[in-house]
């Protein structure tokens, strides 16, 4: 959580899953994790995702299904707008 926290002012938006691939991870309380980071993103204002692995330990008062859309987060192309091309000169 420390690291979140201390990202906020420089992180537009999270996907929040579980640490992986460590033998310390089964120690972690991933139920008070999720809570925390939730409670934080929504204290912040922060767009956020909540990765597969993670959301079984959401607690039922925090769940929302909008925190399970990945393609919130796509970029899509305008096609009325053309890039313009910048001079490296």
């Amino acid at each position: 959580m420390n690291m979140i926290e201390r990202s906020l002012p420089f992180v537009d938006e999270y996907m929040i899953g579980k640490w992986n691939h460590d033998i310390d991870a089964k120690n972690i309380n991933w139920k008070s994790f999720v809570t925390d980071a939730i409670r934080v993103m929504r204290r912040n204002n922060k767009p956020y995702y909540i990765k597969e692995d993670l959301r079984p330990f959401i607690p039922p008062e925090l769940y929302d299904p909008e925190d399970m859309i990945l393609d919130k987060f796509a970029m899509t192309a305008n096609p009325k707008k053309k890039l313009r091309q910048e001079s490296l000169l």
